[in-house]
Parts: structure tokens; C-alpha cells; sequence
């Protein structure tokens, strides 16, 4: 575990993780309303990610977990894994 002043705590940098869920949906609706392809978009999300991972404190068990696969994944397994979280905040099948 890493010591917390080497990480941001997790509601620091994420409100809540209602308010979290519904922004990220947000922001995935408007950059494919803009026409952003869904390769760029999970491209995006892996940097975002790899950023979580690396500094951000995981703040729940499950917070743990996701961090902990995001950790041994592979490049493909992260573009996955950011796939199923849009599916889960946005309801689609994109």
C-alpha cells in the first residue's frame, strides 16, 4: 500500500462517486456527440487511468480491486476494463 503522502486520497480528486459517474457519462456522450471515435475515447481513458493508478489512493475495497486489475492488465486488458466502466456510467453498448 502506498504511504498517503505519496498519493492524492480518492475524494479528493473525485467528489463522490455519484457525481463522478454522472460526469464521466457526460463527457463520453459529448465527445462522441462531437464525433470522437471509441478508440480514441478508451485511448484517453487508459492515460486517465494509468494517472489514477499511479496517484490516487484507492479510498474503498472496490476502489482497491479496480486499481489492483488496472495494475497486472495489459494494454488491451485496460482499453477492456475502461470499456466495461463506460458501459456501466453510460448504459450503452459502445
Amino acid at each position: 500500500m502506498q504511504e498517503q503522502s505519496k498519493c492524492i486520497a480518492s475524494m479528493d480528486f473525485v467528489n463522490d462517486w455519484k457525481t463522478w459517474r454522472e460526469t464521466l457519462s457526460d463527457n463520453i456522450g459529448r465527445a462522441r456527440s462531437l464525433g470522437v471515435s471509441e478508440d480514441t475515447i478508451k485511448s484517453m481513458a487508459v492515460r486517465v487511468g494509468n494517472y489514477l493508478s499511479e496517484n490516487v489512493c484507492p479510498g474503498t475495497k472496490e476502489e482497491q480491486v479496480l486499481k489492483e486489475l488496472w495494475d497486472v492488465g495489459s494494454p488491451e486488458e485496460r482499453k477492456c476494463l475502461a470499456s466495461m466502466i463506460f458501459k456501466s456510467v453510460t448504459g450503452t453498448e459502445h
